[in-house]
């Protein structure tokens, strides 16, 4: 989005995916929260952070679920107040034990065999409008530094694979494959974690943060702490309403009606019972949407940004988008040649008020139609709301 905390992202990533390989379990999938860990780390929207800050405080303090402060500040471009977050972070914190720093490509090779690694690299504006295949610097200027996650790397080939936090339309599917002789510098300075080892532990498989449901669902639970007896998962919403699901199993599906709820904010917490007492595993935060709600999606340039001239290089557009009781689930920039899409970028985090940011030079000159596409996706349930176009003439 609008703020440079791609060090979070990457260390968050990277430490998710331990969890699931050092747990054994690919189906655990925690989410980490970025925007906590970044605010209350020291990084700034403005100049970034840090990779060797991150995985400091990854081991003094850990990071919280997602629930507790989920990220806003790529749609605002503002930095959040680390006291915006939920007031018992420190304990719905994960650490980590260790902080591997392999620093040659052998060593690289040997960690990635335990999990993932953070890593630094330079962009080029090549790098921007990467799509597929096996990406090396052939042109473009310096753009600055970014970070990202190493997954793997061919031998054969000769590349790394790495994965992006550019949304899922960049790259092949948000993932990358980079030449291990590009003058980026992928790999040369990398943090991989290790986890401290757990007795156990339990999730709601089926839901995730900032998920939209509507109509009758079923909540599939899963717990490998010994001896549970229990299963309970507390539904809240932001306005009062409340209920509680439970099962005498360490693994059961829940049906849970959401239309008995009003639409709006849910936030779902688990507890395991178990031989030593109660234990809160996680929360999740989701949306009820089951009845249509009226959207308005509309966007203009920001100030000093005139669309009757030719544009370059990156341009700014403030968004509003608003419906009565639950956000957007996901809003589209589209770009329109003709009656052809000629490309997308998504926000899956949607506020009323945001900046969408658009490089131009990701496409050839010429003109262009853009425009915004709202979406509330629950279930069966889809509302679409279309924004105001502009006609907008490339000129790099």
């Amino acid at each position: 989005g609008n703020c440079g905390s791609c060090v979070a992202f990457a260390a968050v990533a990277t430490l998710e995916t331990q969890m699931n390989i050092s747990r054994q379990a690919s189906w655990l999938n925690p989410r980490f929260s970025s925007e906590a860990l970044f605010s209350c780390g020291g990084g700034s929207c403005d100049y970034g952070w840090y990779p060797s800050s991150a995985a400091s405080i990854l081991r003094s303090r850990g990071v919280p679920d997602e629930s507790c402060a989920p990220y806003t500040m790529g749609a605002t471009g503002r930095n959040a107040s680390c006291s915006s977050i939920c007031s018992d972070a420190s304990q719905r914190s994960q650490k980590v034990s260790q902080v591997l720093t392999p620093r040659n490509s052998a060593g690289v090779k040997e960690a990635l065999r335990r999990g993932p690694l953070m890593t630094t690299l330079d962009v080029y504006a090549d790098f921007l409008v990467y799509s597929s295949g096996i990406y090396k610097h052939s042109s473009g200027e310096y753009l600055g530094g970014h970070a990202v996650s190493i997954v793997g790397y061919n031998d054969t080939e000769e590349y790394w694979i790495i994965r992006n936090s550019w949304g899922q339309e960049w790259g092949e599917n948000g993932f990358g494959k980079v030449a291990y002789t590009d003058r980026s510098g992928v790999g040369q300075e990398t943090w991989g974690f290790e986890v401290p080892n757990a007795a156990g532990f339990a999730t709601i498989r089926n839901l995730r943060d900032h998920d939209f449901l509507a109509g009758a669902v079923k909540l599939d639970l899963n717990s490998t702490l010994s001896d549970t007896s229990e299963l309970m998962v507390r539904i809240k919403g932001t306005t009062g309403q409340e209920s509680t699901l439970s099962c005498q199993a360490a693994a059961c599906q829940l049906a849970f009606d959401t239309t008995t709820f009003p639409d709006g904010r849910y936030e779902a917490a688990l507890t395991a019972a178990t031989k030593g007492g109660q234990v809160l595993v996680e929360r999740k935060y989701f949306f009820i949407a089951n009845h249509p709600q009226e959207m308005q999606v509309s966007f203009q340039p920001v100030r000093g940004v005139n669309l009757e001239r030719p544009v370059r290089d990156r341009i700014e557009f403030d968004v509003k988008a608003q419906s009565a009781l639950v956000p957007l689930s996901s809003l589209v920039f589209t770009v329109k040649q003709g009656e052809k899409v000629v490309q997308t970028k998504s926000a899956d985090v949607v506020l009323p008020t945001m900046t969408v940011g658009w490089r131009t030079n990701t496409l050839p000159n010429g003109t262009y139609d853009i425009y915004l596409v709202g979406k509330i996706s629950a279930g069966a349930n889809q509302q679409v709301a279309e924004s105001n176009h502009f006609t907008v003439t490339i000129k790099n």
